[in-house]
């Protein structure tokens, strides 16, 4: 048996197929949440800094145009703080928590398929190994023999579930724990940018204030 990826698949039982779309699953919600992680921690940093020097500057809409030119997931949690007219510290921070709160939970979607595939894999592998040894121990049944050649196809079958369960949970948890620590820090990054922003706008709210 070559050990070529279609001669694994037609040897390894039924069970290999499940693997195979949680494989495909864990490459597809890794793609595109790198996607969406792009640039998102610099940009967010970038975007603080050109509304806050906007803010300074008491041009509110040059801080609204920032948040609409540059890509981050603060934009729109900014925008929100951003409209809100002459409000009350108190406000401007319940408004910040709220949206970056929803913020962080759209950084995260989707990251616990790849925690559920990484604990999963290795049970389907693992019942693929029972499935194996018990097409082994019947093939001994039917034929009334233990020789190696008898029980081969199903110790086969055993092991290559397992190897399978096994490399598709390690791929699962590695892409889990690499995009847990990107969002953490994207969400690391917003949580300083809502902090900078509403400190800057109260300010601006002192200086209108005493003018």
């Amino acid at each position: 048996m070559q050990n070529s990826i279609p001669t694994l698949l037609e040897h390894g039982g039924l069970t290999v197929y499940p693997l195979v779309i949680c494989s495909i699953i864990t490459l597809a919600v890794f793609l595109e949440r790198l996607w969406i992680y792009r640039g998102a921690e610099r940009g967010t940093r970038l975007l603080t800094t050109r509304v806050v020097a906007s803010l300074e500057g008491n041009d509110l809409r040059g801080a609204l145009a920032a948040c609409d030119i540059v890509r981050s997931p603060a934009s729109e949690v900014l925008r929100q703080a951003l409209a809100l007219r002459r409000p009350a510290p108190e406000r401007v921070a319940q408004v910040l928590d709220a949206c970056r709160m929803q913020e962080i939970q759209r950084i995260r979607e989707r990251l616990w398929i790849l925690g559920t595939i990484g604990s999963m894999a290795p049970f389907i592998g693992l019942f693929g190994t029972v499935v194996g040894i018990i097409k082994s121990f019947h093939q001994m049944a039917v034929t009334g023999s233990g020789g190696f050649t008898v029980v081969a196809a199903g110790i086969s079958e055993a092991l290559i579930a397992t190897a399978a369960g096994l490399v598709v949970a390690v791929l699962a948890i590695v892409a889990y724990n690499y995009l847990m620590v990107r969002a953490n820090r994207i969400a690391t990054a917003l949580r300083v940018s809502c902090q900078s922003i509403a400190g800057a706008l109260s300010e601006r709210e002192e200086d209108l204030g005493d003018s």
